[in-house]
This record gives structure tokens, C-alpha cells and sequence, in this order.
């Protein structure tokens, strides 16, 4: 292998931060594990000196010694991309890796750990100093001209969440890592969680799944000698850890089964909710064409009403949600719901609450 190809293909090889690999290791990936790789001096010279030329060259580049308390060194060194992660992709981003990480920063990156983030910036870096190059070669613009319209490129792409946006609470940063390797690991936590009453406990759970609605994140878990799973507000909980325990998957939750039903505060009893209900609206005309470009269900239709005047007859399979019931009412007059009878009653019932408050 010649000394320029064994350099490249030892850069793809060493490590991300924090999961450092010996000189023995990079060495075994490179030649094999046979024992004359392994024992071959000459071989284990030029690794060594590689090693040390890409340090001297890529600041980037980490290596790390561990020492046991006397100060004296223990084992062997490691060696691992620091924290910024490596310095580019090596061999360069192809035309779609660049406009993909372009756009994943702009719009797709929110509801990620803050750590998460940090260590996709390397690659945002990338791909913008890759776009420039490419609008650079294409136009025949200078360096200065390129970044610039790089720049407005990452401004023409924007994304609007559907309703109103709120304020997201802050979730720890540790709290965040703790909560994604546990769910990787399948780890027990101990966490330290706020209710909505402001009272604070520590309990021992199992995490099944995270989940993000609009600006709140939930983490599905089974607490310790409990059968059910129950979401908990990430910004509630205060602090978590890995624990020593036995990890409990939860037999009967499925979190597919569990969002038909919705996340939000059950009004109806729990029976009610998940299953699969008729809809029937009557929907006025421009609600009926802004649906039939974005309908409720695959087997949705809509048909007119029967009476001139009277709008268009929208008939829907959908699973009973409180999610439902809010979007049904916040449609005012544009929709009159017909069936099921149990929505039908619980908006009858909503609006002449509201209707009360202004008199």
C-alpha cells in the first residue's frame, strides 16, 4: 500500500470524538488481524509515523493517553477527531450531500439534542464552503461573490410549523443525552421530574420512545414496578442518569398503536380513543377544495350536499384523537360536523362554552 493511499484511508478510519482507537486497531482495519500484520515492526513504524504527520498536519486530530493517579502513563494511546469532529469530508460532498445538509440546517435540526447539533456543524461548514465552490465554478463568481449568494441560497428555504408556534421550554442538555443513549443503550434512568402541580420526585424508569408535538417533546417510559407507559414532558425533567437495574420493554406498548390515539389529555373515556370512526362534514366550498388537495384519509370523498347552497358532503376514515376534535373546532362555521354522534354532541357542547363567555 503506498504511503499516500495508507494516510487517506487512515483518516476514514480514525474515530469521531470520544471513541478513541489505538495505533494496534487502526493498524488491524488497515493490513488485517493475521499475526505477521500485527507483529511486523516495520509496518508498526510506518503506522507510528503516518500517525504522527497527520497530527502535525490536522490539529483536528486527538490523541489521548490515559494515566493511572501516580501521573505515570497506563495502556496505549488512542486516537479520535476532537470535538468539532473531522475538518472535512473526505473525498469532498456530492451535489445532493451538499443541498441536503444546506437544508437540514436550515430547517430540520430544532428538535435535536443541543450536542447533537454542535456536532452536525462541522458538516453544515462543509457543505456551505462546498456550495459556494460549486455556485463559484458555475458562474465564474469570486470567492466573496460565491459565499454571498450561498448565503441568500440558505434564506430562500424556511419552514412554518402548522398553527400557532409557542415558546419552547428548555430541555437540559444533559437531560438530552442521557434520555438518546438510553433509548439506544436500553438503559434504566433515574430521573428527577417536576409535575404540573410544581412538585418534584425521583423515580426510576424504562424509555420506550421520544416523541415531539409541535414545541413539546415527550419521552414514553415505563416506571419501575408499574405496568403502563406515560409520557413525560422532557423540560419537566430536571436531571437524569444512568442507573444499574433491569431494563423493562414494556410487552404491551406499541407507539405506532399508542399516537393514533393521540397525546393529548383524554375527554371521552380511554376506549374511545385510537379506533377508527366514520367522519361526515358538511364543508363549505373553499374548505372543500383546500381539502380534496390534502385530504383526512386515503378513502376521503366529497360529494354535494343534495341542497343548492348547502356545501359539499365530506365523508372521512379517521382515528378518534382529541387532535381531531380541536382541529374540528377551530374550523368555526366553514365545517358542520354531522357524524359521529359522539363529536357531534362534544362541539355542540364546546361551543356553547365559548359562546357563554361572551355573553
Amino acid at each position: 500500500m503506498e504511503h499516500l493511499e495508507r494516510q487517506w484511508r487512515m483518516l476514514k478510519i480514525i474515530p469521531p470524538h470520544g471513541k478513541g482507537m489505538t495505533r494496534l486497531a487502526i493498524q488491524s482495519l488497515l493490513f488485517g488481524d493475521d499475526e505477521r500484520s500485527i507483529k511486523d515492526p516495520a509496518l508498526t513504524r510506518k503506522i507510528q509515523r503516518d500517525l504522527s504527520q497527520l497530527g502535525s498536519l490536522l490539529p483536528e486530530l486527538e490523541v489521548r493517553q490515559n494515566v493511572n493517579i501516580e501521573g505515570n502513563k497506563i495502556g496505549h494511546p488512542t486516537y479520535s477527531w476532537g470535538k468539532g469532529g473531522p475538518p472535512t469530508f473526505f473525498g469532498g460532498m456530492s451535489v445532493n450531500e451538499t443541498l441536503a445538509f444546506g437544508v437540514l440546517k436550515q430547517i430540520g435540526v430544532e428538535w435535536m439534542p443541543q450536542a447533537m447539533q454542535k456536532a452536525l456543524e462541522p458538516f453544515f461548514k462543509e457543505a456551505l464552503d462546498e456550495a459556494a465552490q460549486l455556485v463559484g465554478g458555475y458562474q465564474g463568481l469570486s470567492k466573496l461573490q460565491s459565499i454571498r449568494q450561498t448565503n441568500r441560497w440558505l434564506k430562500k428555504v424556511h419552514h412554518i410549523p402548522v398553527g400557532i408556534s409557542f415558546k419552547c421550554q428548555p430541555i437540559k442538555e444533559s437531560v438530552e443525552l442521557a434520555v438518546h443513549e438510553a433509548l439506544l443503550n436500553e438503559t434504566c434512568l433515574q430521573i428527577e421530574y417536576r409535575n404540573t402541580s410544581g412538585q418534584e420526585s425521583t423515580v426510576v424508569i424504562s424509555p420506550q420512545a421520544l416523541v415531539r408535538r409541535g414545541d413539546r417533546t415527550y419521552l414514553y417510559a415505563k416506571r419501575r414496578d408499574h405496568v403502563e407507559v406515560w409520557p413525560y414532558l422532557m423540560y419537566r425533567i430536571l436531571s437524569a442518569k444512568t442507573v444499574i437495574g433491569d431494563f423493562e420493554l414494556a410487552k404491551d406498548f406499541n407507539l405506532q398503536e399508542r399516537l393514533k390515539e393521540g397525546i393529548a389529555n383524554h375527554e371521552f373515556e380511554d376506549k374511545e380513543y385510537g379506533r377508527l370512526v366514520k367522519l361526515k362534514l358538511l364543508v363549505k366550498s373553499k374548505t372543500a377544495n383546500w381539502l380534496k388537495e390534502t385530504p383526512l384519509s386515503d378513502d376521503q370523498t366529497i360529494s354535494t350536499a343534495g341542497r343548492s347552497g348547502e356545501g359539499f358532503l365530506l365523508e372521512a376514515t379517521v382515528p378518534m384523537q382529541e387532535e381531531l376534535v380541536w382541529w374540528l373546532r377551530s374550523m368555526g362555521g366553514n365545517i358542520q360536523v354531522l357524524a359521529p354522534d359522539l363529536i357531534v354532541k362534544r362541539i355542540k357542547d364546546d361551543l356553547k362554552k365559548a359562546l357563554n363567555s361572551y355573553k
